[in-house]
């Protein structure tokens, strides 16, 4: 189920989304049926959502980075196969693309590392 092609064991990034998920279902069905009073009802839905709203955040610029990584990797493939398809040296391309993909990688990976300790809102008080 969480599993990728590569991969029998299941991820962990997903298998996190998938607790709070389960964790939110059981949290609502909880309020429903056990006549939990409003307020802490509210609370808890509230708290709840944002603990799985981060959790989904989270996953999904983890996938952006990953994918990216992925574009890069499938776009030197690529253009290696049509270089060597129509004769040419692949040599000097290959020592060129290993640089700029080790560039590329560690901005973007820099960038989505930054991104993703970033808070997603930030409030700061009112101080009278």
């Amino acid at each position: 189920m969480f599993g990728d092609k590569h991969s029998k064991a299941p991820q962990f990034s997903k298998a996190i989304i998938f607790v709070s998920l389960v964790i939110a279902a059981v949290i609502c069905t909880m309020t429903i049926f056990l006549e939990i009073s409003e307020t802490v009802s509210v609370a808890l839905i509230g708290v709840w959502g944002a603990v799985l709203t981060t959790t989904i955040v989270f996953y999904l610029r983890k996938s952006q980075a990953e994918n990216t990584i992925k574009i890069y990797m499938g776009s030197y493939k690529e253009i290696l196969k049509l270089k060597k398809k129509y004769g040419e040296d692949c040599d000097e391309l290959i020592n060129q693309m290993e640089n700029g993909m080790e560039d590329r990688i560690g901005n973007t990976l820099n960038s989505s590392l930054d991104e993703a300790t970033t808070p997603i809102e930030l409030e700061k008080p009112n101080v009278m």
